[in-house]
């Protein structure tokens, strides 16, 4: 399933909770139906300054641990 967030219905591939799709919601439908399978993040490559690229993965990673608890 591939993951990523949106702001005013720009596909900005934004990583979850930095725009306005409500993962609650999202998360809640795919536990509803056993959801098992992967959660594929989508990275926009050359807009992030490499002196901030450690704190932009990271902040891929924790939001896809706090996607994977929520299921």
């Amino acid at each position: 399933t591939h993951v990523h967030d949106n702001y005013y219905g720009k596909d900005l591939h934004l990583p979850p909770f930095l725009g306005e799709i409500d993962w609650a919601a999202c998360m809640e439908q795919l536990k509803n139906v056993s959801y098992k399978g992967n959660l594929n993040f989508e990275f926009v490559y050359g807009a992030i300054p490499e002196s901030l690229m450690e704190g932009y993965l990271k902040s891929f990673y924790d939001s896809a641990v706090i996607l994977k608890n929520m299921l």
